[in-house]
């Protein structure tokens, strides 16, 4: 068991040394393509999207759900009604990617998941801003992200950490990076294939949901 917990250690240490340069060339190699994942380089022009009412409706819906998911996720921490009043702290962390007073495996999980919950806030962002403003994305991420970490801090319902500020906006970049794939792959279709993984994303969450609240008697 010891020499497993040395080797993890090692793990989070080797981690901890190399996040921060891998992180800043990420954000290099990739702003720039990014920024505009759909104009095409070869020719020089950009194709549009197909967007009708319908498109509208259904793009900004799931969006919507996304960003309410989100606040309860972050802010509420996924807590239900009647399920008793929300767990209380308020601390913040300055350095980043020091380990906390929890096991260092949780750590990474966070870390791992702080990335992915804003992977379709950059995709969104990415698909549905004008060409001159995508490269504020980052930005709309960098500060969604700051002022969740600065209510958990004022409210006292969750601790305010630099890692998860670097984690959250390198998921926005990443979001813009996905957005960009659906785009090579599906061309003109790629807010639908966008909005037909959201949807299904958001479907099975609340599928797992009721069945959680069934399993609780919340029914």
């Amino acid at each position: 068991m010891q020499e497993k917990r040395g080797i993890f250690e090692r793990i989070f240490r080797l981690f901890r040394k190399y996040a921060k340069t891998a992180a800043v060339l990420f954000m290099k190699t990739s702003f720039d393509f990014a920024a505009d994942p759909c104009y095409d380089k070869a020719n020089g022009s950009r194709e549009g999207f197909i967007m009708t009412k319908r498109m509208k409706i259904w793009t900004w819906t799931v969006f919507s759900l996304y960003l309410a998911w989100l606040v309860w996720a972050i802010l509420f921490k996924f807590h239900l009604p009647g399920a008793g009043p929300l767990r209380t702290m308020r601390s913040i962390e300055w350095i980043p990617f020091a380990p906390r007073e929890i096991e260092r495996r949780q750590t990474l999980e966070e870390m791992a998941l702080n990335l992915i919950v804003f992977i379709p806030l950059g995709a969104y962002l990415t698909a549905l801003l004008p060409k001159g403003k995508r490269r504020w994305v980052p930005l709309i991420g960098l500060g969604a992200s700051l002022m969740f970490e600065v209510l958990q801090y004022v409210f006292a319902i969750g601790a305010a950490d630099v890692t998860d500020l670097i984690m959250n906006t390198a998921g926005t970049l990443s979001g813009m990076l996905f957005f960009g794939i659906l785009h090579l792959l599906f061309k003109k279709r790629a807010l639908t294939a966008l909005n037909v993984l959201g949807t299904a994303g958001e479907v099975l969450f609340c599928g797992m949901l009721l069945l959680v609240m069934a399993a609780n008697g919340r029914f």
